[in-house]
């Protein structure tokens, strides 16, 4: 692993970027020629066009043509369509795009979507949830927010995976949220897009496609640039510059195969929560934030905003060789690779640094990792049936939990590190699978089994007593000793599942299925060993020997992979004018991550433990009441709860059995329409979000909440050129509200959660040429 410099020498640093904007200066913009010129130049020419074909096709909230073919699970697909219609505000994140499915629950933070969260029936995935062409690109731990890597005009569609997935379905981990990209286009074309709006946003993006090269083969390039303040406080909420490609191809013989490949360099300062008694009186406190200015107060400065932020870099390799292998046979491997580089810097107000508490620090976190993999496959069809084995391989390197973090105080002078690890062994994860599908008459059956192995990196942690302000390298090198040893330790999961759908008819099919899932075990606890080591030997006083024992005991025994049983039943119905699913499903979750007293060691502490359930009820449906008008619905019942009470503490049990757990809405939804009104295309989007706690005792809630988003288009068209203009707005009557509550599902807490606030009313427009 490739350290970065140190701090305060570094051209990322939080000294030179709060020297930068402190004194009120900004970098000069990173942009691509203005498309402003370009429009103005073009408008005389198209104010003479003929206007398109304005018939308004239905934007609906499902696409089964777009389904794989498969019975198990519950799935919803978004269209591109959809993504351009009511994701149009900066189409930079994926997140967005999906807010209005049943079943997800999507918060905006910030105007960007980049701090944006989710939860899908109640819960959210630690690892691999959202991958791009289905393959789990990015590593667990610190680094690039996955939800921004790719630019929403390069997708064609997003498939959220809600209950079971397939055992040849998407691999990765928990809750599945799958991106395909558009493929290159038959004919060359070229898109130039502008969009400027609220907070200084603007974002410039251009692609080119070749058309076909010979050989069947195409191409596309694409490129955009994103800066923009934040929304509240000082700094900047995204400074972000994006290049992709793809290219396609194959042979008479039916070869085919594809490379896509992305680059994202983006760097962005925090938002900070709200206090309990600060989110009681929004109206005064909506805008509170990390300090602008340094006060030469140590315990003010930790939260001084340049103290604050992230810088990270990532490359993406994805691909896939198709290769026909007999009578209606083919054989596929899909490869992909990813770095991350970069930095993450953050206030504390007490970290450990040598095995000793320091106060008011600025933690520097590291990054240089590797992720990689492939998936195998071969498949047989027949004229009812399919078969499907495959093996899935992938590894890669910590972080998380960060393998090494520098601490320094509110001058950065260097004051020690925090945590220094070795790695001797990558993350890996194996999973051989088989699937089988098969329709009888009216009925469609599909089964699957898969074996996942999951083994944990080799953590070595070194006495950092001494060290300097030096490279990740040097510091192993001069590491005195070492602390303690976490080994690999592999985990075993047998993922069975089942389904039926039965077509009642040519408009409507019913379809019910089983299946287990599971998601990332607790590794980020390895970041914490430093702490429980330190109580072993020091508040304890056990010998180093015995202290590392009991921690690998816990590291073996206590994390471990969660795991759920997901049962669907779906209803669908669709004809010309209508389309509509209502889901009835549960989850039974058991090794669930929460903090858990252990008595063997009298501590508490985040394990994979705890039992729980969810179930609920969802209802989306489309219906185009006419030519020009198109309206849907999505609604969601949710309800999440452990299943037994839960003991944090020595004297100390939560009687959390059958209690919402904190920050999970039991109602949810939102009501969009897309309405023609003379070649204008409106769309209204009205969201709800339920009553929410904010301990698992439910004693202390978060009010229920209406927004409105708005967006409004208008497509011009002359022979082969194409202009659209976009005008949109989201939060559209300024709400305050809280749109997170970030907290420990086993908090009882009044004051311990941090509240954040909901993104304010924010405005884009865009003008988009195509050729």
């Amino acid at each position: 692993m490739n350290a970065q410099a140190a701090i305060g020498h570094t051209a990322s640093s939080p000294t030179r970027a709060a020297r930068q904007r402190h004194q009120g200066h900004r970098p000069p913009a990173k942009t691509f020629p203005r498309l402003s010129v370009l429009v103005a130049c073009l408008l005389p020419v198209f104010a003479q066009a003929e206007e398109a074909d304005q018939t308004l096709e239905a934007v609906t909230v499902r696409a089964e043509a777009l389904q794989e073919r498969s019975s198990v699970g519950s799935r919803e697909v978004v269209t591109r369509e959809k993504i351009q219609t009511f994701n149009n505000f900066g189409m930079t994140n994926a997140y967005q795009a999906i807010s209005l499915e049943p079943g997800v629950d999507v918060r905006h933070n910030d105007p960007t979507g980049t701090t944006a969260n989710y939860k899908i029936r109640g819960r959210s995935s630690r690892g691999h949830a959202l991958i791009l062409e289905g393959l789990p690109f990015k590593g667990i731990g610190i680094g690039q927010p996955i939800q921004d890597l790719v630019d929403m005009e390069n997708i064609e569609t997003i498939t959220v995976e809600k209950g079971a997935v397939p055992a040849n379905g998407s691999f990765g981990f928990g809750n599945l949220i799958d991106m395909k990209f558009m493929r290159p286009t038959e004919k060359s074309s070229a898109t130039a897009k502008q969009v400027a709006g609220s907070h200084d946003f603007s974002k410039t993006f251009v692609r080119l496609d070749t058309g076909a090269l010979g050989g069947s083969i195409r191409a596309f390039f694409s490129a955009s640039l994103v800066d923009t303040d934040k929304f509240k406080g000082f700094g900047k909420g995204l400074d972000r510059e994006n290049f992709s490609f793809g290219i396609t191809g194959g042979s008479p013989q039916g070869v085919e195969w594809e490379i896509f490949g992305v680059y994202n360099d983006e760097e962005r300062d925090a938002y900070k929560g709200l206090s309990y008694a600060q989110s009681t009186h929004l109206g005064s406190n909506w805008k509170q934030d990390f300090n602008r200015s340094r006060t030469g107060v140590a315990t003010q400065d930790i939260n001084y905003y340049a103290y604050n932020r992230e810088d990270y870099r990532t490359t993406t390799i994805l691909g896939k060789l198709k290769i026909p292998f007999g009578q209606d046979a083919t054989l596929t491997f899909r490869p992909y690779f990813t770095n991350d580089k970069g930095n993450a810097w953050a206030g504390s107000s007490q970290t450990l640094v040598d095995l000793v508490p320091r106060q008011n620090v600025i933690v520097e976190s590291l990054l240089d990792r590797d992720t990689f993999g492939a998936v195998l496959e071969y498949e047989k069809k027949w004229q009812d049936a399919r078969l499907n084995v495959g093996y899935w391989h992938g590894e890669h390197e910590p972080p998380g939990p960060p393998t090494a973090r520098k601490a320094r105080d509110t001058n950065l002078n260097f004051v020690g590190w925090a945590n220094l690890y070795g790695v001797g062994k990558r993350y890996n994860y194996r999973a051989p699978y088989v699937a089988f599908s098969k329709t009888l008459d009216r009925t469609v059956i599909d089964t699957g089994l898969k074996h996942m192995s999951i083994a944990s990196a080799k953590f070595v942690s070194y006495d950092t007593t001494g060290i300097s302000d030096v490279s990740y390298e040097q510091a192993r090198k001069q590491a005195s000793g070492v602390l303690f040893t976490l080994p690999s330790n592999t985990h075993e999961i047998w993922l069975p599942s089942i389904g039926a759908t039965h077509h009642v008819n040519e408009t409507s099919s019913i379809k019910a299925s089983y299946g287990r899932n599971f998601d990332w075990p607790e590794f980020g606890w390895a970041s914490s060993a430093m702490n429980y080591f330190r109580t072993f030997t020091v508040a304890s006083g056990l010998a180093p020997a015995v202290a590392e024992q009991r921690l690998q005991n816990l590291w073996a025994k206590r994390i471990r992979p969660m795991e759920s049983d997901d049962f669907d039943l779906d209803y669908h119905y669709s004809s010309d004018r209508l389309a509509l699913t209502s889901s009835l499903y549960y989850k039974r979750l058991k090794y669930v991550g929460t903090s858990i007293y252990d008595p063997t060691v009298q501590l508490s502490y985040t394990q994979n433990s705890g039992e729980a359930r969810s179930y609920g009820l969802e209802f989306g449906s489309s219906y185009r009441a006419s030519n020009k008008l198109n309206l849907n619905l999505a609604l969601s019942y949710s309800d999440t709860s452990f299943t037994s009470d839960v003991q944090t503490g020595v004297n100390t049990v939560v009687a959390a059995k059958g209690k919402q757990l904190p920050d999970r809405p039991k109602f949810y939804g939102s009501v969009s329409a897309v309405y023609d009104l003379n070649g204008y295309r409106i769309a209204p989007v009205v969201r709800y979000l339920g009553k929410r706690y904010a301990d698992v005792l439910n004693q202390y809630s978060v009010d229920a909440t209406w927004l409105a988003d708005l967006s409004v288009t208008k497509g011009v068209v002359m022979g082969p050129h194409k202009l659209q203009f976009s005008l949109s707005a989201m939060n559209l009557f300024d709400k305050k509200y809280i749109s997170t509550i970030s907290t420990s599902d086993v908090n009882t807490n009044q004051g311990a959660p941090t509240y954040l606030v909901g993104a304010t009313r924010s405005v884009f427009a865009s003008a988009q040429y195509q050729y």
